[in-house]
């Protein structure tokens, strides 16, 4: 309703300020890599963790060793994107915050349907949106549905397992 009242606009004008470059005819990403597995270890108490489900074509996420849950619903989210981004990363002050680097470009990876691949992001400054390319250049094309996007921290990015 708070929408309404404000005549808050709700639909995009700017087709190129989307982050995702949704393909409506997506059917995998046909790399033979498998990702039914991910884990992502963010300090020595915090990990992440993707379970992938072929009978749903969904990744659950875990993390503090629980299902990670829609506080509104209870039920565990699940997504079928996601994106592991690699980002510089450093500790920011004694309670443990972090300063992430958002904006130039790093490496990363997607995954979906039980396959990653290896993907390059891209962000021009604050204001812009992410964008992700294939290795070869070309704009990542991604199957339509949620996206979870995870910072891994570059200094632990050999850490993350992939399996």
């Amino acid at each position: 309703q708070a929408i309404q009242d404000r005549n808050i606009r709700t639909k995009l004008n700017d087709a190129s300020y989307t982050a995702f470059a949704f393909d409506p005819a997506f059917e995998s990403i046909g790399s033979g890599k498998t990702a039914n597995y991910a884990k992502i270890p963010h300090s020595t108490y915090y990990t992440s963790e993707f379970n992938y489900d072929s009978s749903t074509g969904l990744y659950s996420h875990t993390h503090y060793n629980s299902a990670h849950v829609d506080g509104e619903t209870g039920a565990q989210i699940q997504t079928t994107n996601v994106f592991l981004l690699f980002t510089k990363q450093r500790i920011a002050d004694s309670y443990g915050r972090r300063e992430v680097t958002l904006t130039g470009e790093g490496e990363g990876r997607y995954l979906n349907g039980g396959e990653y691949v290896d993907i390059i992001w891209k962000r021009e400054n604050d204001d812009a949106p992410f964008k992700y390319y294939n290795f070869d250049g070309s704009e990542l094309k991604v199957e339509q549905g949620k996206s979870y996007i995870c910072l891994v921290d570059v200094a632990t990015q050999n850490a993350v397992t992939i399996s």
